[in-house]
């Protein structure tokens, strides 16, 4: 019948406390005793929480009406270069408009520095930025940039697979509660890898992202509830 202090210290909860606060995950509020404590996430935690990326703050940014365009021709004996190129530009969640032209609604932020860092010359890779000029709208090159039928199996995947693994009474204790937690978040983590999350202005007709992430954020809450305190997953 050890208090709650003596449990904490013995299973390692303050260190584990005063590691995710050495990272900036979380923050410790109050100077008191430790139950008086109040420990809250960071916004940099709630990111790792959740996944990697905030939809909502993406979703919500606006969009200044520019298209950046990437367009390279890296020759075959710098297919290193080229590989390293095309993966910056799926990081920094580019569409491929067509071959080695990718498209993007905002600024290169650190991007531009990368793509400044290779050295090869404006004929094998070039950057612009700019408005289309002969009446293409916004939806057709979304359209043709980013796959929105992948994406709309991506999120169905994750709702089916959320629907399946549920398991039954589901108790805080029950080792099934972190396997539960740790095989959505990779199967939303697949959602997050071909997910453009563009501005709203650009959203294609049916894009249900939103939909899922709050639906999501819904069951996290409910899942949050049962939240084992008492024990820690079972490593074997």
């Amino acid at each position: 019948m050890e208090s709650f202090g003596e449990w904490a210290s013995r299973t390692g909860l303050w260190r584990d406390i005063q590691r995710l606060e050495a990272r900036q995950l979380i923050e410790v509020s109050g100077v008191g005793p430790r139950l008086d404590r109040v420990i809250k996430l960071t916004k940099l935690g709630r990111l790792m929480a959740l996944g990697g990326v905030l939809p909502p703050e993406r979703w919500d940014r606006g969009w200044d009406g520019k298209w950046r365009i990437v367009v390279f021709d890296i020759p075959e004996n710098e297919r290193t270069k080229r590989q390293r190129l095309r993966l910056w530009l799926h990081t920094a969640r580019f569409g491929l408009l067509q071959r080695s032209v990718w498209i993007s609604p905002d600024p290169l932020g650190e991007l531009a520095a990368k793509v400044q860092s290779e050295t090869v010359d404006c004929g094998s890779l070039t950057v612009f930025e700019g408005n289309t000029c002969l009446g293409e709208c916004a939806a057709d090159i979304v359209g043709r940039a980013w796959d929105f039928h992948r994406i709309a199996d991506a999120y169905a995947h994750w709702h089916a697979h959320v629907e399946q693994h549920i398991p039954p009474n589901i108790q805080g204790h029950d080792a099934k509660w972190f396997a539960w937690v740790d095989s959505e978040r990779r199967v939303w983590q697949d959602c997050m890898a071909v997910d453009p999350l563009l501005p709203r202005e650009l959203w294609p007709k049916g894009y249900a992202g939103e939909k899922w992430w709050k639906m999501r954020m819904r069951l996290l809450a409910k899942f949050a509830k049962i939240a084992p305190l008492d024990s820690t997953p079972d490593k074997g």
